[in-house]
Formats: C-alpha cells, structure tokens, sequence
C-alpha cells in the first residue's frame, strides 16, 4: 500500500519490462503512476487508485500517467478523486477492462497524441473519454 504519499507514488523513468501488480494507492497528492516517454513494454495490473482523506474534510488522489510505448494496462480500478484518472499518450498501449470513476465534472480517461493503441472493454463510471491531439490508428472501443 502507497498511502499519504505526497511526492507521488511510483515514477518509471526510462523502464522497460517491469511489473507494477497489486498495489493500492490511497490519500496520494500527486500521481500514482508515472511512465515516461522513454519506457517500453510495462505491465500495469490489478492496482487500486482510491480516494482517500489525508487532511480533515479534503479527499485527495490522482491517477496514472502513462507515456512511452507497448504498456499493458488492464483490470485496475482507479477513482482519483480529481483530475483524470488515466492518460494516455505514446504508441501501442494495450488498454483494457480498467473501471476508472471519475469525480463530478471531470472525465475518465485523456487521450493525447496516442498511436497505434487498443483502447477497450473500460468501464468509465461519472465521466467520459477526452481526446487531445492527433490520435492515429487507435481502435477505442467498447467503453461504456
């Protein structure tokens, strides 16, 4: 469990093949998951993003920011508390079957500049998915 972390949970920087499974992040005040542009071939799996108070009357926690190229990223669940709870950007990400709940008035998911990526089967609960920029040759679809 990552919890109160208020330098951000965990940052991949220039990785490649590693395996982020089965940890709760809770109460962070920046992101949960970070991975540059530089990172390839990333697995990001049954992780839980919940929100969580870490000042009296605040609920605070952020998402996944995910770069580089050829990440996995499915069945986490991921509810932000503000903010986006997963954006995408980078080339053939394989994304599928996250639930990601967003909080009133923000949306699920960002799609920026992505390429070439499998975006589907996500169950985005209070929000919807934003695309920014050119996103050539993704198929997203299915998410409901």
């Amino acid at each position: 469990m990552i919890r109160h972390n208020f330098t951000g949970g965990v940052r991949l920087e220039r990785s490649r093949y590693n395996t982020v499974s089965g940890c709760v992040f809770e109460g962070n005040d920046s992101l949960a998951l970070y991975n540059d542009q530089e990172s390839f071939q990333n697995n990001f799996t049954g992780n839980t993003v919940s929100q969580g108070a870490f000042k009296p009357g605040e609920t605070v926690s952020r998402g996944f920011h995910l770069e580089g190229r050829e990440n996995l990223v499915s069945a986490n669940l991921i509810a932000p508390g503000a903010g986006y709870g997963l954006i995408l950007s980078g080339e053939r990400q394989n994304v599928s079957e996250n639930t990601i709940i967003a909080s009133k008035g923000d949306s699920c998911m960002l799609i920026e500049n992505l390429k070439s990526s499998l975006v589907k089967d996500n169950f985005l609960s209070g929000g919807s998915v934003s695309l920014r920029g050119l996103n050539p040759g993704n198929r997203v679809v299915d998410n409901r």
